[in-house]
């Protein structure tokens, strides 16, 4: 699974200095704000998009799950989603 550029994306988070490319790559965002419920809450968001392979689709088959790796000592409210948020 690998981050993807996008047209709605408006920034660029760089990929820490102490990691190679092989650990780690910049990554295209769009950072903005939005809505986070069905009432309307506005909250600060940063979306990403990913591209799953052949293999990637078939795995989640299999297995029904993904996993989100966070490289911090924090872990920020995220979300997977399906749907384009653009729309």
């Amino acid at each position: 699974m690998l981050a993807t550029d996008f047209p709605q994306a408006n920034d660029t988070l760089n990929k820490p200095s102490k990691l190679s490319d092989e650990q780690c790559l910049s990554m295209r965002v769009w950072k903005g704000t939005g809505p986070i419920d069905d009432k309307g809450t506005m909250a600060p968001l940063i979306i990403s998009v990913w591209k799953l392979t052949r293999e990637d689709i078939e795995e989640i088959k299999r297995t029904g799950t993904i996993y989100m790796i966070c490289a911090s000592d924090q872990q920020p409210p995220v979300s997977l989603v399906t749907e384009n948020p653009f729309v």
